[in-house]
């Protein structure tokens, strides 16, 4: 669902979002598949300023990934849609990650 929880958020309110958010992601059925990717490479990207979803929100899921091939980009100056925000970076990142 969307979640309009802007990047730019900051102090006690920010960090108390963040955590109702790792709250609903863990009781959402597909969180405790996440630790069950093991041997497959993984690529996670985002924006920094992705209001619907956060950085800290995907490098929560990151985490929670077993895979030792996982790597995760948060591009600089791009929202939600970083292929159309900086999409030199974006698809770079994806050349390189499948190279």
């Amino acid at each position: 669902p969307y979640k309009p929880l802007p990047a730019y958020l900051k102090g006690t309110y920010r960090e108390e979002l963040i955590t109702r958010i790792q709250t609903e992601e863990e009781q959402n059925n597909l969180m405790p598949l996440m630790s069950e990717i093991k041997n497959q490479p993984v690529l996670i990207m985002t924006g920094r300023y992705d209001d619907i979803c956060v950085p800290e929100e995907l490098n929560y899921v990151f985490n929670k990934i077993s895979s030792q091939q996982k790597r995760m980009k948060i591009i600089d100056y791009a929202g939600h849609e970083p292929f159309t925000g900086q999409p030199t970076e974006f698809f770079n990142e994806i050349k390189n990650f499948v190279q």
